[in-house]
């Protein structure tokens, strides 16, 4: 369910509050005179779900949409902007689908372009995204959601110049474009370079107060003792009844981290419950479970025993999986410290992957598609991964690759990469879950907004690692976070043996490495490896009786068996 005040996703960059840009039924119509309704009928009732639809009446727009597709299956104007609603219910899939078809009935319309270009981004397709946002930019002058959307997809793939010059071009034609304003200090932050972004998330501050970009920043960039002018300006519009939701929700993060630095932990928490509480974002747990038992279902020892050994035999990659906020940032950073290693970030390479076997087995997209693939599909997709670092890294020895849900694809890169070594880190249950409930995932990690989820989510995850320990016929190394902070030489010089790596010191010293980092754990890999992160949760642990519980964490609920 959409919050109060919030922008229409997938429309491009708009700030909070401001009206989409919503087409006509346009040039597109071109309805056969033989159909149901004229083509008059169709343009009255698109105008009609345009009005439902900036008004942020879904349903309504959604069922008026679907009456004009009934009627012209093709029109790409209703395609368009079913696209836009499956965005804002979080159903990217559906989105992409719906706009690819829209892009084949009309490939030169800029709004169709952008919404395409931002549906593809957010399935974190980054290539695919920059090449219809860039055909946006140029078609439409002046469009600045595009230009906006383009600037964001550039900097994930770490061209953090790059990424700048458009935002900049945004501000020039929307000076006070608060989001833009905030990816250029973001993109300081990345670099690592915590005073200039500090000092662009001021600025915002004092030139907006009233709205959120600026705290959420900065809050991430400062060690806050608790007496800072900022932290009464948040509570400000924390507490404003005209403050947007979304304001109040992310400033709410932001509150949540300035009161866990100063150890007023009972209010930390209160703060991050507001934020997770007030995201609209609903979880499917089931539908978790039935995802994996099908995983596991597929992969099984018979089905490697049959097809295992075909894949394409470079050596080249190294994946770094686990559940995100165990350690695969500070892992892949140590590996980018050494001399042969290119650290390549959260490489969305093996979706594509997962993609095209998809499409090649003619099935539908789930894992059962897999059955249907020869020893030569295999090959093929094994050499387009390749194919793809080598354009990331064409002189690198090695890649890391450190999207952490690609341990729901380790039965896929056994098969088409058969020689890659994988190493899985894990950390401690509530440490792991209680540091994605403090964080603004995207809606993929909808487990993180509610504790009893985020356990539920994580034994699941428990489940497939266990499956893949005893079916896979690729060796993982599987890395304790914790030892990795309490003894970082000897685990890190047994990772490296594991990698048919030689010893470099530089892993050592991984935080003097300068590089573009844009995860949560930035701050963190820009210095010496420190412990406090360790047990982090025992200061919240009277609010984590849901978590523990689902966990079955030392005496809470159950002995631990199979997961639910």
């Amino acid at each position: 369910m959409r919050r109060p005040n919030q922008p229409l996703p997938g429309l491009g960059g708009q700030e909070p509050g401001a009206a989409p840009t919503l087409p006509g039924l346009g040039a597109g119509a071109n309805v056969d005179a033989q159909r149901v309704m004229t083509g008059y009928q169709l343009e009255r009732i698109m105008n009609e779900a345009i009005e439902h639809h900036k008004a942020g009446r879904r349903e309504e727009a959604e069922g008026l949409y679907r009456t004009i597709l009934q009627q012209v299956p093709d029109q790409p104007d209703a395609l368009n902007l079913l696209g836009v609603l499956a965005v804002d219910g979080g159903r990217n899939d559906m989105a992409v689908e719906l706009m690819g078809r829209a892009m084949m009935r009309r490939p030169m319309d800029p709004n169709i372009l952008n919404n395409f270009g931002n549906a593809l981004f957010l399935q974190r397709r980054y290539d695919e995204a920059q090449e219809h946002l860039e055909q946006a930019i140029v078609l439409k002058e002046g469009f600045t959601e595009a230009l906006f959307n383009l600037a964001k997809t550039i900097r994930m793939q770490g061209d953090l110049a790059e990424a700048r010059y458009y935002y900049e071009r945004v501000l020039e034609l929307k000076p006070d474009h608060w989001a833009a304003k905030a990816g250029i200090a973001h993109t300081w932050e990345d670099e690592g370079d915590m005073k200039r972004a500090s000092d662009g998330f001021l600025q915002i501050i004092e030139q907006a107060p009233d709205r959120a970009h600026g705290y959420r920043g900065l809050s991430h960039v400062r060690k806050w003792k608790g007496d800072e002018p900022e932290i009464t300006a948040m509570k400000q519009v924390f507490e404003s009844e005209d403050a947007r939701a979304a304001d109040r929700i992310s400033v709410a993060y932001a509150l949540g981290k300035v009161h866990d630095d100063i150890k007023d932990f009972d209010k930390a928490f209160e703060y991050y419950k507001f934020a997770n509480d007030n995201s609209g974002v609903q979880h499917d747990h089931d539908a978790v479970v039935a995802q994996y038992d099908e995983l596991i279902d597929v992969f099984s020892k018979d089905f490697f025993d049959k097809n295992f050994g075909h894949g394409h035999p470079s050596k080249k990659p190294i994946f770094v999986v686990g559940m995100p906020r165990s350690g695969t940032t500070l892992t892949e950073q140590i590996f980018a410290s050494h001399r042969d290693v290119f650290g390549a970030g959260e490489l969305e390479y093996m979706a594509r992957t997962m993609r095209r076997a998809f499409l090649m087995s003619g099935e539908a997209p789930t894992p059962a598609a897999y059955r249907k693939l020869s020893a030569n599909a295999w090959r093929i997709l094994g050499n387009q991964y390749i194919k793809l670092t080598q354009r990331k890294a064409p002189i690198a020895d090695r890649v890391a690759d450190k999207m952490p849900h690609n341990y729901e694809q380790l039965g896929l890169i056994a098969m088409t990469l058969p020689n890659a070594k994988v190493i899985h880190i894990k950390r401690q249950a509530p440490d792991t879950c209680f540091s994605c409930f403090t964080h603004d995932f995207n809606e993929f990690h909808s487990y993180n907004r509610d504790l009893r989820n985020a356990g539920l989510y994580y034994r699941q995850y428990e489940r497939v690692m266990e499956h893949w320990k005893e079916v896979l016929p690729i060796e993982i190394f599987n890395l304790k976070y914790e030892d990795l902070v309490s003894e970082p030489e000897d685990t890190i010089r047994k990772m490296l043996d594991f990698a048919d790596l030689d010893w470099d010191e530089n892993c050592l010293n991984f935080h003097k490495l300068k590089r573009r980092v844009a995860t949560p754990s930035n701050t963190q890999v820009t210095q010496p490896m420190y412990k406090k992160s360790k047990d982090r949760w025992r200061n919240y642990e009277k609010h984590l009786v849901p978590l523990l519980e689902a966990l079955e964490w030392e005496g809470f609920g159950a002995q631990k068996g199979a997961a639910e």
